[in-house]
């Protein structure tokens, strides 16, 4: 052992290497019992962060974890707005009946009066008026989160 002490006293360059090997090996070995998935982060869109609740840089340990929720909401919204859409598409079927029996059952009498075709059209007209438009409700709920937004600013500036 002591001969080993004395070369390594009497020789730097051997120092050195044997002391910079050392610190390899534990710089190495701390690593080693770390998760370095952990340390490692990927960052996720806007838009993912807003539909899973997620942060904006998440470790790779819990990537499996993230893309399991992401697969799930987008599971979840794809079958929400696809009975959304059926369920809208039978709603406009059942009214554009209604229109169409009604507009028959009315062309007939109201067509032997004079004018009777402008009368027709005038309440294909009518009828339009009162039927959703696409985008009405969100139109609605804007509308509605600007009055919210807007009284909640009076309040606080009051």
């Amino acid at each position: 052992m002591n001969a080993i002490l004395d070369c390594l006293k009497t020789n730097r360059g051997l120092t050195y290497s044997v002391a910079g090997l050392i610190i390899v090996v534990l710089v190495v070995a701390t690593a080693a019992g770390c998760q370095l998935e952990d340390l490692v982060r990927f960052s996720t869109p806007e838009g993912v962060q807003g539909a899973i609740a997620v942060e904006a840089t998440v470790p790779v340990s819990k990537a499996d974890q993230v893309w399991a929720d992401w697969e799930h909401f987008v599971a979840t919204n794809t079958e929400r707005l696809q009975a959304e859409i059926t369920n809208g598409r039978g709603r406009a079927a059942v009214l554009m009946s209604i229109v169409d029996t009604g507009i028959a059952a009315a062309s007939g009498p109201i067509s032997t009066l004079p004018g009777g075709a402008i009368a027709v059209g005038a309440m294909s007209l009518l009828t339009g008026l009162f039927l959703k438009r696409p985008g009405d409700r969100k139109r609605e709920a804007e509308a509605i989160a600007k009055a919210v937004e807007d009284a909640t600013a009076k309040d606080a500036t009051a």
